[in-house]
């Protein structure tokens, strides 16, 4: 059995795009998972499968087609979130009222474009690092909603993004590790 974090993205925002956490892990056990939680309302699926290989891209096909609106999702094993967290730049995700968050590109590759498409939004005030397709983004307290950072939403690479906070991410990895032990 492998466990997988599987993240949807552009759920339950604004109140558009509704996707209720219940029917999407009955929606997960219908397609052959196991042990299916979900994690906040975000779209954060925790679950087993068999298979070691994963072709989330036909998963999201046939969620949308299953829900009547486009979703994407893309998935970490065990291996890839620790490995993640592992190399998480030490000013990242600390308590220090900043906003801190990750962002989750489809390849290394997208995640060096969709760098270079932030680049004008990144200013001084802000911390970025690039590893594999993760891209850790910090900003002190002072200027947590006042970074131009916020601005990269208005870029074309945020539509093929999954962003979440250092706190979900952290709590997600726990999750994870709990899970994967127990199996």
């Amino acid at each position: 059995m492998n466990t997988y974090l599987i993240f949807l993205r552009g759920i339950n925002v604004g109140g558009k795009r509704k996707v209720k956490m219940s029917e999407l892990r009955e929606w997960f056990v219908q397609q052959g998972f196991h042990n299916v939680i979900t994690f906040g309302n975000a779209g954060n699926v925790v679950a087993d499968a068999e298979s070691d290989m994963v072709d989330f891209a036909s998963l999201g096909i046939a969620l949308s087609a299953h829900e009547g609106f486009e979703i994407h999702l893309s998935g970490l094993s065990v291996a890839d979130i620790n490995d993640m967290m592992s190399h998480s730049p030490d000013w990242w995700g600390i308590k220090d009222d900043g906003r801190h968050d990750l962002i989750i590109a489809s390849s290394e590759a997208e995640a060096k474009r969709d760098l270079d498409e932030f680049a004008p939004y990144i200013g001084p005030e802000n911390r970025v690092l690039l590893y594999r397709r993760f891209i850790f983004m910090s900003t002190g307290a002072e200027l947590r909603n006042k970074t131009r950072l916020l601005r990269i939403s208005t870029t074309t690479a945020f539509a093929r993004i999954t962003v979440r906070n250092a706190n979900t991410m952290r709590k997600l990895t726990t999750l994870m590790n709990d899970r994967h032990h127990d199996l």
